[in-house]
């Protein structure tokens, strides 16, 4: 099927917003920008203007691309411009999110759960490389109630978690819930990046929120097959005294709820 000129237009402007965004915040932009054109393999690690390194796995990929890209780049989740003094990450991949989270908070606690031992492993890697010592690695997928999960796997590095989408391999595995006394403090902020999961765990925020610090704020990337659909979620989150509501970056939907 052709794209028409103006799906065409469309994509070339986002390109070229994308590359902005990498030029204005990554200080080896020009290798960054060949490697992930494809036209060289030139470089994985990307060095932030700020003074955060982070490695991946590559960056001509799609799904290695963002997980560095949004995360960390263009902070999609906002993180560096949040209050918080505890920092959960779900979902955390290579650690884009939470290195930027610990290198813009150092006095925070950040939790990074990931469950995928290669992607942990690079996590700890980027951690060193950038001496943060404030951020906890939990090896494991978060779900409401802590129960055995037959996890997923992509082999490629995407859409990896409770739901099946073609993956290349399934794991049976306890998964964790979070614990309101590891989120004790005065603010507190949650990034959801867990393939279709993000749904249970607003709930558990709902069931919990007496329990959380006074300021909360939650940014997560909505799946389509996610079985709560976002309006539940908002409503529900209201009924909590959350303020909600639904927005796209980069093509992708982001619920963000604040109280």
């Amino acid at each position: 099927m052709f794209k028409s000129v103006g799906d065409t237009m469309t994509l070339s402007l986002s390109k070229l917003s994308t590359l902005g965004v990498v030029i204005r915040r990554c200080r080896n932009w020009l290798p960054v920008a060949l490697s992930r054109m494809g036209i060289a393999q030139m470089t994985r690690t990307v060095q932030l203007r700020n003074g955060l390194v982070l490695h991946s796995r590559g960056l001509h990929a799609d799904y290695y691309w963002g997980n560095v890209f949004e995360a960390a780049v263009a902070d999609v989740y906002g993180i560096e411009a949040s209050e918080a003094d505890v920092i959960v990450d779900v979902g955390a991949n290579v650690g884009a999110f939470a290195c930027l989270a610990a290198w813009t908070h150092p006095r925070a606690k950040v939790l990074a759960f990931e469950p995928q031992d290669e992607y942990a492993t690079l996590l700890e890697t980027n951690l060193e490389a950038n001496a943060l010592n404030n951020v906890r690695i939990v090896r494991s997928p978060v779900t409401a109630d802590g129960r055995e999960v037959s996890f997923h796997f992509q082999g490629g590095g995407g859409s990896s978690g409770l739901y099946d989408l073609g993956a290349d391999r399934r794991v049976t595995m306890k998964s964790i819930a979070l614990n309101t006394d590891d989120l004790a403090g005065e603010s507190l902020f949650m990034k959801l990046d867990c393939e279709g999961a993000e749904g249970e765990i607003v709930r558990w925020v709902a069931e919990h929120s007496r329990d959380l610090p006074a300021k909360v704020r939650i940014v997560c990337e909505w799946h389509p097959w996610c079985p709560m659909r976002p309006p539940e979620a908002i409503a529900l989150l209201n009924q909590c005294g959350f303020q909600a509501a639904l927005s796209e970056r980069y093509r992708e939907p982001y619920l963000t709820a604040w109280r």
